[in-house]
């Protein structure tokens, strides 16, 4: 689970430019990312934890259905505080979070 930070479109020579220290794509994959419209995208995150067990998409599924969530999520999505703790408490079950004294 990440904090997004900000997204940046622009040619994959200006966004190698400006990210290629990271280390984490090549100016030939951006390039093959862009291939359709020769615009790429560069997300920045932080404040990233790897769960200790990671959430499948049936438990995913599995969540009460008065929780509004999105059905997929192939790019960043916004989701609300009660589906965001009900992700963490699923994939962090020793550090659940605490809201007014009950388990989210």
């Amino acid at each position: 689970m990440s904090s997004l930070d900000s997204l940046h479109l622009d040619t994959p020579e200006a966004l190698h430019d400006a990210f290629g220290h990271y280390g984490v794509f090549s100016l030939e994959d951006i390039r093959r990312a862009a291939q359709r419209t020769g615009i790429a995208q560069a997300v920045q995150f932080s404040n990233t934890e790897i769960f200790t067990h990671p959430v499948s998409r049936r438990a995913y599924d599995r969540l009460p259905e008065h929780l509004v969530r999105p059905r997929g999520f192939q790019s960043p999505t916004l989701i609300s505080p009660e589906v965001f703790g009900r992700l963490y408490e699923l994939g962090m079950p020793s550090s659940a979070l605490m809201t007014e004294g009950t388990i989210m």
